[in-house]
């Protein structure tokens, strides 16, 4: 028996999301479970969010987030699983460039990198975080996601649809000095970058349905400052690419 198919689409007004099943067995209990991501998958126990007969739509309450969702189909005395799909519940409310901002931290955070606590990729204004290391910060290291420019090409879309760039900084920050010590840390930081631009390079942006495409650049001259108080700094630019409708619509 073909386990099930299972796809979410969020609501996009707060009240949660649309799970759409397909392929299981007509008598088949489809129920849906599904797990608060907040860093990494595992890291919160499944719930049950609801359940029907066969193949259809099942509507999920939940709040406003990032989630992992997979589907039990259940059929005499036998339960197959469908594959986990990742999602986003989002109010209607938050600028794209917010939401890029979001779905980015996830990203990053699901690639559970060696040695950083997914803790430690955070949201900020800037680059910097003024008590990154500090009592009361989230230690290092760390990566600290910041949006920058957004650029708006006149000749790029379609004829009723623009393109729009929105930028967001990836800074990878740790502790260094001319100790030899420190530079046991070198390849881990290289592939930490490797694996950041992989994860976005020419790609779509799960979660933020408007982006078509992302590009990543490297980005070092913005934290240069970053050298002069012993931090290792690294950074990436990834620029995302959406798709928006032209006017008031």
């Amino acid at each position: 028996v073909a386990p099930p198919q299972l796809a979410v689409t969020d609501h996009g007004d707060g009240t949660g999301a649309t799970a759409t099943l397909s392929g299981s067995e007509a008598a088949a209990t489809n129920t849906v479970y599904v797990q608060d991501f907040s860093g990494e998958l595992g890291g919160t126990a499944w719930q049950n969010a609801g359940a029907r007969t066969g193949d259809g739509n099942l509507s999920l309450a939940l709040a406003p987030g990032h989630y992992f969702a997979h589907a039990a189909s259940s059929v005499a005395g036998t339960t197959i699983l469908s594959s986990v799909v990742y999602f986003v519940v989002t109010d209607g409310l938050e600028s794209l460039h917010t939401r890029c901002l979001a779905a980015a931290q996830a990203r990053i955070r699901s690639l559970a990198l060696p040695g950083l606590d997914s803790d430690n990729v955070i949201v900020r204004k800037v680059p910097v975080d003024r008590n990154l290391a500090g009592s009361g910060g989230v230690g290092l290291p760390a990566i600290v996601l910041s949006p920058r420019r957004a650029e708006m090409p006149p000749s790029q879309g379609t004829n009723g649809l623009d393109d729009v760039r929105y930028d967001v900084l990836v800074a990878i920050f740790d502790r260094d000095n001319q100790e030899p010590t420190f530079e046991l840390n070198l390849d881990r930081h290289l592939m930490w970058r490797e694996q950041i631009a992989r994860a976005f390079r020419n790609q779509r942006l799960a979660g933020v349905e408007q982006i078509i495409n992302a590009e990543v650049e490297p980005a070092e001259g913005l934290l240069e400052d970053a050298w002069k108080h012993e931090l290792m700094a690294s950074a990436l630019l990834v620029r995302f690419t959406s798709r928006e409708p032209r006017g008031f619509s």
